[in-house]
């Protein structure tokens, strides 16, 4: 039985079942039949067969039909690979990011899709005495920032319509895209010449520049992007700051094995 931890005041008591079931699962290859996890975990048989059965709803368990034994799936696997594939962009990505923040002088980040949005995996802090800090794990919005309308470009055609039929276009300042109609011209133009901005459109006075990049099979990978005060990164300066930020995400995404399409 695997030994529990002290017991939080926002513990969610079938959560942790749930949890306790899949990582004995994961230490049992043969599997296990419903009242073996019963005298392994101490819990009752209809705890037990009430989580087994959400499990396997959900394609995170299956129940052998002859030995009635329950064995995790490979949606398990999936779900480590996602944080594996995460894990691997940033590792790869780091020497570029600092060569690009080096000759940038600016804030770097690298980041990935994250549901109907991105999420900030790592970032190489600017050179200047006042620069942007943001931190891992901050979620960012597809229409409102470069990183966010450079994923939304370089998916999948039918996938980016439907993301852009289903988020929300909540305006963060005036310069924010509200419109689905301007979000698919935007979007339509960063394909066409490769890298995304952001103009203030997610908070005033920042600009952003940002660029895709691709895996082993031509997926997208991720997007790196530069972040500075609009006064450090004037527009006039985002052709000539893409031209930088691309060079280093091609890098990045032949480092991941993407060869072009």
């Amino acid at each position: 039985m695997t030994p529990r931890s002290k017991k939080s005041s926002y513990s969610v008591p079938n959560l942790e079942r749930a949890l306790e079931i899949i990582e004995l699962l994961s230490r049992r290859p043969e599997g296990l039949s419903k009242t073996e996890i019963v005298d392994e975990l101490k819990l009752s048989t209809n705890i037990v067969y009430r989580i087994t059965s959400t499990l396997i709803d959900k394609g995170y368990l299956q129940r052998d039909e002859r030995s009635r034994r329950f064995h995790l799936t490979g949606r398990m696997m999936d779900v480590g690979q996602a944080w594996i594939d995460r894990q691997s962009l940033v590792e790869t990505a780091w020497n570029e990011m600092l060569a690009l923040r080096d000759s940038t002088r600016e804030t770097v980040l690298c980041g990935t899709l994250c549901n109907h949005g991105g999420v900030v995996l790592e970032q190489a802090p600017g050179l200047h005495p006042v620069t942007m800090n943001i931190e891992r794990g901050t979620r960012f919005p597809f229409h409102a920032t470069a990183p966010g309308k450079c994923l939304l470009a370089f998916m999948p055609e039918r996938e980016s319509e439907k993301m852009i039929r289903e988020i929300k276009l909540d305006r963060h300042t005036d310069r924010t895209i509200t419109s689905k109609e301007k979000l698919r011209k935007e979007i339509k133009a960063i394909r066409k010449r490769g890298w995304s901005t952001d103009v203030s459109e997610i908070m005033e006075g920042i600009h952003c520049v940002g660029a895709p990049i691709f895996g082993r099979d031509n997926e997208l990978a991720g997007a790196v992007w530069v972040v500075a005060p609009s006064v450090r990164l004037p527009e006039k300066m985002f052709k000539t700051t893409a031209v930088v930020v691309i060079d280093h995400a091609d890098r990045i995404s032949a480092k991941l094995g993407f060869r072009g399409s």
